[in-house]
């Protein structure tokens, strides 16, 4: 299923995440429909048929009935698929980026002053519908300055161009703006099998969101949220990250077991990252909401000791160019190793086609040695920007692909998504 939503002015973040959710679960095995949607703009909004794949968790809230105020029966939605292995099952939250109890009942809104908008965002879910619940992801205080950001908000004040939405059974992926007019893909995708997903029967599941953004203020890991438990652990802020929650496992026998909840972002100024990808802190698996953080944030163990260096493959495939250089375009020397030369390739009878990075992800060899593959599975790919206007379609084979920029009016390697429509 993919679909092209717009939000007029006013809309309420909670009214956002209704729409959304009920379209996506709405064809979990059906054809997409936008008939039973209440607050899109409908004149402009767009669907193309095909089935999601997911549906409602039994302990998730329940979609309000048509007609039904926004409230905080609207924060959030959880919601199910199943793996490519048909065995597993994997769980993904929709919600607001905010306080799922209070902030979002006055400030999805809009009665606070200065409030640029409160966004939605996606998060794993760790042991849904139980006392250890947690949702991976998502900024649960009322700071006005922090609801808005490492989200979507959807509305045509912000996401002018519309909230671009691609579900199928192994991924939801959205692109908007957040409230800083930052484009943002966010994205909850399986990746393909590994010997540690296999042995340790792991979900191979991760949550992420990509921006341009080279800058960040804030704190310096990734965040994990517990709304009645105080999961809240650290946060980053206008910063592209990727989270794996229950899905890897370290192998270090100083260090042994499921890793609960971790993420790495994009930073450019710690001694042990060298301008790559970050990890700051690490749990394992105890049957505890929070896990055991002994050692997580020690260095080698919790704490990422060889992050990615400048230019780091995984780094570049998910976070892009600007997250690594901003020189690195079409306009100076670097062209030639991550510029607009590369923005081609040659199938083996030397015909000429664009170019597609693979997004993956590495875990750190003292863990264990995957290399996940995301693309793979489900079907997106790092592509030039500069190529064409958001939403375009390209034909390959029989599969048509959305072509969506992250950097608006820059011609450079890495700097868009191509992403299967259906």
């Amino acid at each position: 299923m993919y679909a092209h939503l717009y939000f007029d002015s006013g809309t309420a973040p909670g009214e956002q995440i209704r729409d959304i959710v009920r379209l996506i679960t709405s064809c979990t095995s059906t054809t997409a429909s936008l008939s039973g949607l209440e607050f899109i703009n409908t004149g402009s909004s767009t669907v193309v048929g095909g089935n999601s794949g997911w549906s409602l968790h039994s302990s998730s809230p329940t979609i309000p009935t048509t007609g039904t105020a926004v409230s905080s029966s609207d924060a959030y939605f959880i919601l199910e698929a199943s793996c490519t292995t048909a065995t597993k099952t994997k769980y993904c939250s929709i919600q607001a980026n905010c306080d799922f109890t209070d902030h979002m009942v006055s400030d999805a809104q809009g009665t606070d002053a200065g409030l640029a908008g409160v966004g939605f965002n996606m998060a794993n879910v760790l042991d849904p519908g139980t006392a250890t619940e947690m949702f991976s992801a998502g900024y649960d205080g009322t700071a006005n300055s922090r609801s808005d950001v490492n989200c979507i908000v959807g509305t045509i004040d912000y996401s002018d161009n519309g909230v671009h939405i691609f579900a199928n059974s192994t991924r939801i992926l959205m692109h908007g703006k957040d409230g800083n007019g930052t484009t943002v893909l966010l994205g909850n995708a399986e990746f393909a099998e590994t010997s540690t997903t296999t042995h340790q029967s792991l979900v191979p599941q991760c949550n992420f969101l990509t921006t341009e953004v080279s800058g960040f203020n804030g704190l310096d890991t990734c965040s994990y949220r517990g709304e009645t438990t105080s999961m809240w652990v650290t946060e980053q802020l206008s910063v592209g990250f990727f989270q794996l929650s229950a899905a890897t496992y370290s192998y270090n026998p100083n260090y042994l077991g499921v890793i609960r909840a971790t993420g790495w972002h994009f930073k450019s100024s710690n001694v042990h990252d060298y301008g790559g990808k970050y990890r700051g802190s690490a749990t394992r698996g105890n049957s505890t909401t929070t896990g055991n953080t002994s050692l997580g944030t020690t260095l080698g163990y919790g704490t990422q000791q060889n992050a990615g260096a400048l230019g780091s493959a995984s780094a570049l495939s998910l976070f892009g160019h600007i997250q690594i250089d901003t020189d690195i375009d079409d306009n100076n020397a670097y062209d030639n190793l991550w510029g607009r030369s590369n923005a081609l390739a040659y199938d083996s009878s030397g015909n000429v086609g664009l170019a597609l990075r693979k997004v993956f992800w590495e875990v750190e060899p003292n863990w264990n040695n995957d290399v996940l593959d995301i693309s793979g599975v489900s079907n997106f790919w790092r592509v030039a920007s500069g190529l064409g206007s958001d939403g375009d379609t390209i034909t390959i084979g029989s599969d048509v692909y959305v072509y969506l920029n992250m950097v608006p009016g820059t011609n450079s390697t890495l700097g868009a998504f191509l992403i299967k429509r259906t």
